[in-house]
């Protein structure tokens, strides 16, 4: 039986693919461009809000919020347009991505601001540049973040600000942001109790009452009867925020 997605007015979503087959999709800051204008004009279409986003060569990452409930028509909008126009403009045919996506539902209380990190710390995960120079790489929202003139309307950043210690959007709260993801980096124990290692596992992120929520709301969608344990793996609590970003890190 085919899994339905589950889908809410105001709904929070990290939402993931590769290319197929691992291929590099986005080789090319051309592509990763393009990428990001067809995400702004999905955004535009389906009124969607971006709190964090990634590219890499060869997957994505986001932090979508759906105030309209339509996150399954406005990615098949929106992946199947960047996957036409990138064909076209290469001569090529066949399936660009791995896959339709993968989308997780996110508590937008206690799982929202991690996912935040979790996409910003990306590129230092994968060893392509050190958190310092996470605000130049013009590939990440972290460099949105920081040149608030370059913010397009449907990029909200105020999630991983608050989550990192109710961090003003200001030049001061920036700094402050960047230096709790180098702290973040650096603390294996914390990025564990932020659950990092589940952020692109199972299909919840979130703490124990939203999960039980979500599970139960899951199983009254049509032609979605009881799940197993191990299929609805209960995810562990995710930790609150910080006290202070600018707090010692020992």
């Amino acid at each position: 039986m085919s899994r339905r997605r589950l889908e809410s007015a105001g709904g929070v979503f990290h939402v993931i693919n590769r290319g197929n087959y691992k291929a590099p999709v986005f080789a090319s800051d051309g592509a990763k461009a393009a990428f990001l204008k067809c995400l702004g004009e999905t955004c535009e279409r389906a009124k969607w809000q971006v709190h964090a986003w990634c590219l890499m060569s060869n997957h994505y990452h986001l932090a979508i919020k759906t105030p309209l409930a339509n996150l399954a028509e406005g990615m098949g909008w929106f992946q199947s347009t960047f996957a036409s126009r990138f064909n076209r403009l290469r001569n090529e045919r066949g399936h660009l991505f791995q896959g339709r996506y993968k989308s997780l539902v996110v508590d937008p209380n206690q799982g929202l601001g991690p996912v935040c990190h979790y996409i910003h710390l990306n590129p230092v995960e994968a060893g392509l540049c050190k958190v310092e120079a996470l605000p130049e790489d013009r590939w990440t929202s972290l460099s949105w973040l920081f040149r608030p003139r370059a913010r397009p309307h449907w990029y909200e950043p105020w999630p991983a600000l608050a989550h990192a210690g109710d961090l003003p959007d200001n030049s001061a709260g920036w700094r402050n942001y960047l230096a709790y993801l180098a702290w973040l980096a650096a603390d294996e124990p914390a990025r564990k109790e932020q659950q990092f290692e589940a952020m692109c596992r199972g299909w919840i992120i979130g703490g124990l009452e939203f999960a039980k929520t979500v599970m139960r709301q899951r199983q009254e969608l049509p032609g979605q009867g009881p799940r197993s344990r191990r299929s609805c793996r209960e995810p562990g609590r995710l930790s609150g925020r910080r006290p202070s970003a600018s707090s010692s890190r020992g």
